[in-house]
């Protein structure tokens, strides 16, 4: 067993036990014992922020590559051009939206 598969098992196993904690504390007479619920809480909670990142970091590892990535790797010029349009074009939307969005209405109207 290489070390990432036993990293990516180690938290498909938290994952499950995440998972069943919730099943756990959804039952329809699991409040019936108080005791175990704190305990079960308890621990649903201290492995949640890990199965959350857990989540992110396998979504990300599942990512299409960047436009820079992508241009780096490519031969042709246009999809090299393309690329790094993509790259800044979410840069120039979100500063115009921040101009946008910083204009009172009296500025727009004196222009």
């Amino acid at each position: 067993m290489t070390e990432m598969n036993a990293f990516e098992q180690r938290l498909a196993a938290l994952e499950a036990r995440y998972t069943e904690l919730g099943e756990l504390l959804s039952a329809p007479d699991a409040y019936q014992d108080l005791d175990r619920i704190q305990q079960l809480s308890r621990e649903q909670a201290k492995l949640r922020e890990v199965v959350e990142a857990a989540r992110r970091w396998r979504e990300a590892q599942g990512a299409p590559p960047k436009p820079r990535e992508m241009a780096r790797a490519e031969n042709d010029p246009e999809m090299v051009a393309m690329a790094e349009e993509e790259h800044q074009s979410p840069t120039r939307r979100r500063r115009g939206r921040v101009r946008g969005t910083a204009r009172t209405p009296a500025d727009r109207g004196s222009q």
